[in-house]
């Protein structure tokens, strides 16, 4: 009985060995799947990264041929745009060249039109009041190619110009070595007094009227195509500027011709006195205003010229020609 329990006892603690030795292999059983477990989600993962790499590679490779294919484009848009700006330079040197020939145009043109302009107004002044002074200088021109009288040609009152410019454009041709000389005060008639305001009446004259400045008068004797070296301007009131001291004036020789426009019998005086000792058998005096201030001899360039013969009995005036409504011209028959 005893050895039966022995035996019972050891078979029941071999069991139990063999249940612990079988439970330890299971545990060994167990560790082993769960590395075995591991490892598979280890091999899916490593499958899911290379698949992943494999993707990201192929991306890559795309995004690569896409930047080949952008910088290509890039490449082909540069090209074109370096062609552009070469065809543009070129379209902005043939429009700079164009521009050009345009503003040659436009300067030719201009100077037609003023060339036309400028024969217009002489048009204009031919068949306005000024054609009687035009045609007054046309008479003197055919005189003094035949009277030979030397001298420079000076006008006294030359407002803008217009009789000076016309004088210069037919005097100078003909006579290369004849100066003109530009007198006025450039600042307008004096103001009438004495015997040019008697009662009140000045002949329509007044202080300041026919001003014009002396840089005025430049630009247009310029503007007309005047040769500036044979003009000379003596600006000043010409009881101050008119002598035989006087810087410009007191230097100038003969004169052929004198057109006076002095409009008030006060300016006159000092005209005629400096003009006595240059003049010469032939001379020409043109009295702009001489039947002003109604034509009454004692007033005006009349009064003034008869007083400054009385004073000189040397000198004879021969009638020459009238012109316009107030305008008288003179020879000189005798000045010794």
């Amino acid at each position: 009985m005893l050895e039966k329990l022995s035996q019972l006892f050891n078979g029941r603690k071999r069991l139990l060995q063999t249940i612990g030795d079988m439970q330890g292999e299971l545990a060994a059983l167990r560790h082993t799947a769960a590395q075995l477990t591991e490892g598979k989600a280890s091999v899916e993962q490593a499958h899911e990264l290379a698949t992943a790499l494999t993707d990201a590679d192929a991306a890559n490779a795309a995004v690569a041929a896409r930047l080949e294919e952008t910088r290509a484009q890039l490449a082909a848009i540069e090209a074109n745009a370096r062609t552009d700006l070469t065809d543009l330079r070129k379209e902005m040197a043939a429009f700079a060249a164009a521009q050009d020939r345009t503003t040659a145009l436009l300067t030719e043109l201009t100077s037609r039109l003023e060339t036309t302009q400028s024969a217009v107004l002489e048009v204009k002044d031919r068949l306005s009041y000024t054609r009687h002074r035009w045609d007054a200088l046309d008479k003197l021109v055919d005189y003094l190619v035949v009277a030979h009288v030397p001298g420079d040609y000076f006008e006294f009152g030359v407002y803008e110009g217009r009789t000076f410019g016309y004088a210069v454009k037919i005097l100078s041709g003909i006579f290369p070595r004849m100066r003109f000389i530009a007198f006025d005060s450039f600042q307008g008639l004096p103001a009438p007094k004495g015997p040019d305001a008697e009662d009140g009446y000045t002949g329509g004259f007044a202080e300041g009227q026919f001003a014009c400045t002396e840089e005025r008068f430049t630009e247009q004797m310029v503007k007309s195509g005047a040769d500036m070296r044979r003009i000379t301007t003596v600006p000043g009131w010409f009881h101050e500027t008119l002598g035989d001291t006087h810087p410009v004036s007191g230097s100038l020789g003969k004169v052929a011709a004198a057109w006076i426009d002095c409009d008030l019998y006060e300016s006159t005086p000092p005209v005629l006195d400096f003009l006595t000792g240059r003049l010469s058998v032939g001379s020409v005096l043109l009295f702009d205003d001489w039947r002003c201030f109604r034509n009454l001899a004692e007033f005006g360039e009349q009064r003034a010229c008869a007083e400054w013969l009385a004073r000189n009995p040397q000198i004879r005036l021969n009638d020459f020609f009238d012109f316009g409504f107030g305008g008288k011209a003179f020879t000189v028959a005798a000045c010794a």
